[in-house]
């Protein structure tokens, strides 16, 4: 239904609950009950710099499966991008705060449909230029299309925010939207 790593592509995951932090780290996965999962990690892009300028970088996820057929995610990211890096700033460091829901539901066997809402504060941590991001998307998905192991889908999503760079295993990408 939702993918359990970074997407590739905006309408793979929602990036405020699954791509917004990367690096080495330390993390677990633990089932709270049959169909109660929780998940926390704290990663760092420079987990061999140690300073109080560097801030933590995690990412905590609670999945609740309460059949074969729906599933439900609530996500909790902090990064931090450091000035002159690549990440929301560019010349300044900032941190990000991000919340996300997450949802999908098998209609039948061939057919699902899933969708997010993700909401951040972006703080300057040299300036007074913070910001809101916020992002929904909601995805038709075609399981086996034509054969098995295809799948096809249909995704509309949207993004707005303050200059945001997303980093994605392809590179960076500049997204900016609506303010």
């Amino acid at each position: 239904l939702m993918g359990d790593a970074v997407g590739d592509y905006f309408g793979i995951s929602n990036p405020l609950s699954y791509s917004l932090v990367a690096g080495s780290g330390a993390g677990f996965n633990y089932p709270l009950a049959k169909s109660l999962n929780i998940a926390a990690a704290c990663l760092g892009s420079e987990a061999n710099v140690a300073g109080n300028d560097v801030g933590l970088a995690g990412s905590d996820k609670l999945t609740f499966t309460p059949g074969d057929k729906v599933t439900l995610a609530a996500t909790y990211n902090y990064a931090y991008y450091s000035a002159g890096g690549a990440g929301a700033g560019g010349s300044e460091s900032y941190g990000v705060n991000a919340f996300g829901v997450n949802a999908g539901y098998v209609i039948v066997s061939k057919l699902n449909i899933s969708g997010w809402a993700g909401w951040g504060f972006s703080e300057s941590k040299d300036s007074n230029d913070d910001g809101d991001l916020f992002n929904w998307a909601v995805r038709l998905g075609l399981p086996d299309l034509l054969r098995e192991g295809n799948f096809g889908g249909f995704s509309a999503w949207r993004f707005f925010g303050r200059w945001f760079y997303q980093q994605h295993r392809c590179g960076w990408y500049k997204l900016h939207g609506n303010q």
